[in-house]
């Protein structure tokens, strides 16, 4: 079994910094440049590309801790509230800021952006540990002090880099914007479904998480079925 490493942390003055939010802060530095980068590379202007961009990553990070406290009733960064209303931001500002048609293209900046950042985040949970699953005598299970479990954290950060390197793969083929978005709803939904059937019962949100997890793949399903993405003659570029 994996060894219980306790998270990095370092003082300034009265001030302890801890890994967690040090990754958290590359996290988001690191969505904010890929999503910059990917939206100018399709033809949306650079100022509002950062623009929209900054806002998105502001929105998400509140909108994260909002429904944490909404729907979990307990302080902290809740995923699915970052991936939605980051989502509803980059389309509602692109949909005013933008030209007719570049909406889809920021949405997709983001999409593909967010898996990248998230490797980070949840770097950060691994190193925090907190996360933990169920009891498991598993390889891969972690020895809490409490006895060894599942670490929830340190699964997804390992599912997270490998998404996205099936994502810098995809992106060698042409695509159509809402590309990313339905790839990301569609893996990172089911995967979600799975994950939470290592939650401990007591843990709490276990319907939330689900209901979000659903919607995530029927979104997905829903964007794949609406539109042909890779194929050039439907106008993938």
């Amino acid at each position: 079994m994996l060894p219980y490493v306790t998270q990095p942390s370092f003082a300034i003055g009265p001030i302890t910094i801890y890994a967690f939010g040090m990754l958290v802060a590359c996290g988001l530095l690191a969505g904010y440049a890929v999503t910059v980068q990917r939206a100018v590379r399709r033809g949306v202007d650079r100022f509002h590309a950062r623009l929209i961009a900054l806002l998105v990553a502001v929105t998400a990070v509140a909108g994260s801790a909002l429904l944490s406290v909404l729907l979990l009733r307990a302080p902290g960064i809740y995923s699915f509230g970052g991936i939605y209303i980051g989502l509803a931001t980059a389309y509602a500002l692109s949909h005013f800021l933008l030209p007719a048609g570049q909406a889809l293209i920021m949405v997709d900046a983001f999409s593909f952006a967010f898996p990248v950042g998230w490797i980070f985040g949840r770097f950060g949970c691994t190193l925090a540990h907190d996360h933990p699953g169920i009891p498991s005598r598993q390889w891969f299970a972690v020895q809490y002090p409490e006895g060894s479990r599942l670490d929830l954290g340190l699964i997804e950060f390992v599912f997270t880099c490998l998404l996205v390197a099936f994502l810098l793969w995809l992106d060698r083929r042409p695509h159509n914007p809402g590309f990313y978005l339905g790839v990301f709803m569609l893996v990172y939904g089911p995967f979600r479904l799975a994950l939470e059937q290592f939650r401990p019962l007591d843990a709490g949100g276990f319907s939330v998480h689900i209901a979000f997890a659903a919607a995530s793949f029927l979104l997905g399903a829903f964007i794949f079925a609406g539109q042909c993405f890779i194929r050039p003659e439907c106008g993938g570029a």
